[in-house]
């Protein structure tokens, strides 16, 4: 709303129904700050984007600056449609959340707002990304037989793109060449997916001995956010 005043004790005004499925915006100026006109409110609007003097196409090939929440509102609009692109299988609730979890912390919107941030478009989509974990394995040796160790990858969500990332193992208490055959190489898992495995050839010791380890690590990844780049 552009009255100027805080919602939290306006009861009648619409952006003062509490539902965890709408985004209320405030806007803000080019100084990081409350634009003059925009309604506050610490439990009821959730987030701020720019929304003074935004430059805007009219009719006739024209373009003209206005100001209002209606002109802060669509960069939130356009930034959840970037994350949806990137991750549609997240539900309105999802993205509300994320959307004002990704905003950044502006010291001068304190108190103004549930994010108390301004719109992060690009925290945002790196936020909607698809997460990819790698799990740990443990395997009981056999005696003098080659034998696989099968890490596997999980993605978060299916991915609406191809997900790829760079693999290799490394040293431990295990060292390559004598206790395991060292691997490395790029993982690719398809679009709609959710799973793709890595395995590593080791052979075992007709000796007894000490547990001995080694790590696989991911890198580099395309279209994929890593949580967790080693087991």
């Amino acid at each position: 709303g552009n009255d100027g005043r805080n919602i939290n004790s306006n009861p009648n005004d619409l952006p003062s129904i509490d539902s965890p499925y709408m985004v209320v915006v405030g806007a803000t100026n080019s100084s990081d700050r409350v634009a003059s006109f925009s309604n506050v409110g610490a439990k009821r609007v959730d987030l701020f984007a720019p929304g003074e003097r935004i430059l805007s196409t009219t009719p006739n090939g024209r373009t003209e600056f206005y100001s209002g929440t209606s002109m802060a509102t669509p960069h939130v609009v356009g930034a959840a449609v970037l994350g949806w692109s990137v991750n549609p299988s997240l539900n309105a609730l999802q993205m509300a959340n994320a959307l004002n979890e990704t905003a950044d912390k502006v010291p001068a919107l304190k108190g103004t707002s549930v994010s108390e941030g301004r719109l992060n478009a690009n925290n945002l989509v790196r936020r909607a990304v698809a997460t990819a974990s790698i799990s740990d394995v443990r395997v009981t040796e056999g005696n003098g037989y080659f034998q696989s160790a099968t890490f596997e990858i999980v993605l978060s969500d299916p991915s609406k793109q191809e997900v790829s990332f760079d693999y290799k193992t490394i040293d431990g208490t295990a060292v390559a060449g004598r206790d395991y055959q060292q691997a490395s190489g790029r993982v690719t898992i398809p679009a709609g997916a959710t799973k793709e495995q890595i395995k590593v050839v080791f052979w075992g010791n007709q000796l007894l001995d000490n547990d001995r380890s080694f790590q696989v690590q991911l890198s580099n990844p395309v279209n994929v956010r890593l949580t967790r780049t080693a087991a």
